[in-house]
């Protein structure tokens, strides 16, 4: 929905939504767009225009300008070599490693609980 809508934007040739870890929220959002030819814009600008016509809460937290997206031999644009990128870039390496950490957790009591028939449930506390 977010993608779709800043693809509306007139200055937009392309764009690629990603979640990237965050300590407080677990993931926050990031847009990485590619820009027409000629074209400029603002951080501030995007985060106005996905403001007025999205909620607050759509709103991504990180936006780049790109010039290209990672993509694999057949085109396919690798969103997991974005967000890797993004994680080193904007330092959130110790994020990384907190949400790593809870999905092992889950896949581990998702596993015990289809073995015992069960139902597995995760309570996910923000470490202080």
């Amino acid at each position: 929905e977010i993608e779709e809508f800043i693809y509306t934007h007139p200055k937009v040739s392309d764009v690629q939504v990603i979640g990237v870890p965050d300590q407080a929220m677990g993931e926050e959002i990031m847009a990485c767009i590619i820009l027409k030819k000629g074209e400029t814009m603002t951080v501030e600008e995007m985060k106005k225009f996905v403001l007025d016509h999205m909620a607050k809460h759509k709103v991504p937290k990180y936006i780049e300008f790109v010039d290209s997206f990672p993509m694999n031999d057949a085109g396919k644009i690798q969103k997991f070599k974005m967000r890797e990128a993004a994680v080193k870039k904007l330092g959130l390496e110790k994020a990384a490693s907190i949400v790593i950490v809870i999905f092992k957790q889950f896949r581990q009591a998702a596993s015990y609980s289809s073995l015992s028939g069960g139902n597995a449930s995760i309570v996910v506390r923000k470490a202080l």
